[in-house]
């Protein structure tokens, strides 16, 4: 069972790792990071690390792993409701479930991505402040976070 379901998310994690991550990292520091990573500043950036920042705060830092699983979960649930079969594109529906409309769906993406988002500045406080460890790392302006992607209006 964990097989079936492994082959069915893997798709959505290395999406999420060439549309999100790599564009983030950069190409230089994306490949490092993937082939050197037993090197400890690698280690660190994947699975975290306690730090003090500059103005003396202790800071818990969570790695690259949250970021990346926000990112492949917001795609696995914008894409999950629908399943390519050998009869074409399908969406179960029986009489134990029922569709989630588009907006709720949304909703939840959009909350996905908010959280990955989160953590993502993290990355990048993260790797500004470790730049002499990683000197890959260079910030990709249109990686910025853009607010919460959430527009709020008066009518």
């Amino acid at each position: 069972m964990a097989d079936i379901i492994q082959t069915r998310i893997d798709p959505y994690i290395q999406e999420a790792q060439m549309n999100d991550l790599k564009p983030f990292l950069g190409e230089p520091l994306y490949r490092d990071v993937l082939t050197n990573t037993s090197a400890t500043p690698n280690q660190e950036l994947l699975y975290g690390k306690n730090y003090i920042d500059e103005s003396g705060y202790s800071i818990v830092f969570n790695g690259l792993i949250p970021m990346l699983v926000y990112y492949s979960l917001a795609r696995i649930i914008s894409n999950n409701q629908i399943n390519i079969t050998s009869f074409g594109a399908v969406q179960k529906v029986n009489q134990s479930s029922t569709p989630l409309d588009i907006a709720t769906i949304k909703m939840q993406v959009t909350e996905l991505r908010a959280n990955a988002l989160s953590y993502q500045t993290e990355v990048k406080k993260f790797l500004d402040y470790y730049l002499s460890a990683y000197p890959l790392w260079s910030y990709n302006k249109a990686c910025e976070v853009q607010g919460s992607g959430l527009k709020f209006f008066k009518l």
